[in-house]
């Protein structure tokens, strides 16, 4: 089995916090080094914004 390790690429990622991540190089820093798991919990949250400034503080929040 193939394991794709760019997470942007993967189904399910919202496109707000992908975009979002490559602008805030720290989340993106913190993010990558988290677990499958951990990853999977915060794409979750990010699902759950609402608006372009509640994704801004979500991922600045990371």
């Amino acid at each position: 089995m193939e394991h794709d390790h760019h997470f942007l690429s993967q189904e399910g990622i919202p496109s707000g916090f992908g975009m979002g991540l490559a602008q805030n190089l720290r989340a993106l820093d913190k993010f990558a080094s988290m677990s499958e798991k951990e990853k999977r919990t915060v794409i979750e949250g990010a699902k759950k914004q609402q608006s372009r400034d509640e994704m801004k503080n979500y991922i600045d929040n990371i």
